[in-house]
């Protein structure tokens, strides 16, 4: 073994959070040659479970450790029922508010002690924290963990924190915050971001540490059973355009449904297209919006589905349809779904710009409009057409894939352990 990588992960499977996802890939990928420890939350505020996601972990040299205070326990307790519901939206708010960075402020102290006991009684000398964020507060685990055990430490930053064009608290929560996450950048060996985007924003803000951010994107995992060219090619009877996962904030569907709208009323026999919707708990406004504009017909809905269910709708699919938020400042987050679809090698409808516009055009995925409902009818008219289907080549996407990421990482860690 090369050394010891130790993970602080809140968010890890049954959870289906994101973050989850990328700390279960890079672990199998790097466990052959690392002995991997990861510690994650036994309780999950998001609600989002998959049972089948805890069958992944692919390796012996990984340990997984769970860790659950009894604010996560009371929690869980009450709103598991209900995860989307008003209680869990009310006690979810409160603790926000009133947990400082985080609602895991908890879990990040109970996790300090027990990796600084496990990092100091490791026989290893060659020793790594990476800590997963968000959660924020297991940044401030990760550092003090350093300070206690001479171990380096890796801060992965998924999204920005009081940089994030996102950032919703007020004025003096900003302050300290920012206060904090300075502080945690200086002890950082390195600091890991998912985006050209994130890294220019990092910095742009902290110059001092402009040293330490290196962009490591989300990765696919190759499919074992690929459909072939001939499979591509039939059942075009009908043409699907599907959407996997959640709508939040101004990540909505509008623009697209007033484009597909636009292009619905050139066509001869617009009903032959289906859009899918998969994931989410609420369409109430979709749905009004799309019978408004006359479209309603053409849609299916489908609430929250596992992991393994959302890959099989995107291989069945024919177009896969990706959104970033209307604002400027969505530009610098690369949704981790573009990884997966990759990974089924479908045409990918793109609606926004930024790092994301910049990897579909340089790898060939598909097509990508701004928000603007003419851009997106016109791309529409090239996606559909059924020669382009038949024909489609996904580009090369290798550098994006889990073993071309896990070199760079395994290459990022012997370069921190060396100085």
């Amino acid at each position: 073994m090369k050394g010891s990588l130790f993970f602080l992960s809140y968010y890890f499977p049954p959870s289906n959070a994101i973050g989850g996802h990328r700390i279960l890939k890079l672990a199998n990928e790097l466990s052959s040659v690392w002995e991997c420890s990861i510690y994650a939350s036994s309780h999950y505020y998001e609600g989002r479970y998959d049972n089948q996601l805890t069958h992944q972990i692919g390796n012996e040299n990984i340990k997984l450790i769970r860790l659950s205070p009894l604010w996560d326990r009371v929690f869980t307790a009450l709103v598991h029922r209900n995860p989307s519901g008003f209680m869990a939206r009310g006690i979810r708010r409160l603790g926000r508010i009133i947990m400082i960075p985080d609602i895991a402020i908890l879990w990040s102290g109970l996790t300090r002690r027990k990796i600084i006991k496990d990092v100091e009684k490791h026989p290893s000398e060659r020793k790594v924290i990476w800590v997963s964020m968000s959660p924020f507060s297991s940044g401030i685990a990760g550092v003090l963990a350093k300070k206690r055990t001479g171990a380096k430490l890796i801060l992965d930053f998924r999204d920005p924190w009081t940089i994030s064009p996102m950032y919703r608290h007020g004025r003096m929560r900003k302050w300290l915050e920012q206060k904090v996450e300075k502080w945690m950048l200086g002890y950082a060996d390195r600091v890991l971001v998912t985006s050209e985007g994130s890294r220019r924003l990092f910095e742009m803000h902290y110059p001092s540490v402009k040293h330490k951010v290196k962009v490591i994107t989300n990765a696919f995992v190759p499919l074992a059973d690929s459909p072939s060219p001939k499979e591509k090619e039939t059942g075009r009877e009908e043409i699907t355009i599907t959407y996997t996962g959640s709508f939040y904030g101004d990540r909505q569907p509008f623009t697209f449904l007033e484009g597909f709208s636009s292009w619905k009323k050139g066509q001869k026999h617009p009903n032959k297209v289906k859009i899918v919707f998969a994931g989410s708990n609420n369409y109430t406004r979709i749905r009004k919006y799309a019978e408004a504009l006359g479209i309603l017909d053409n849609i299916e809905f489908y609430q929250e589905i596992s992991y393994s269910k959302s890959l099989e709708m995107m291989q069945k699919a024919d177009v896969l349809l990706l959104l970033n938020g209307k604002h400027p400042s969505n530009d610098v987050f690369i949704p981790a779904k573009l990884f997966d679809y990759m990974r089924v090698g479908k045409p990918i409808l793109f609606i926004g710009g930024g790092s994301t516009a910049e990897i579909i055009k340089k790898c060939e995925l598909g097509e990508v409009a701004p928000h603007r409902p003419k851009d997106i009818s016109k791309r529409l008219e090239t996606l559909l057409d059924v020669d382009y289907l038949s024909g489609f080549t996904i580009g090369d996407i290798k550098e994006y894939s889990i073993s071309s990421i896990g070199r760079n990482v395994n290459k990022l860690l012997e370069e921190i352990l060396e100085t």
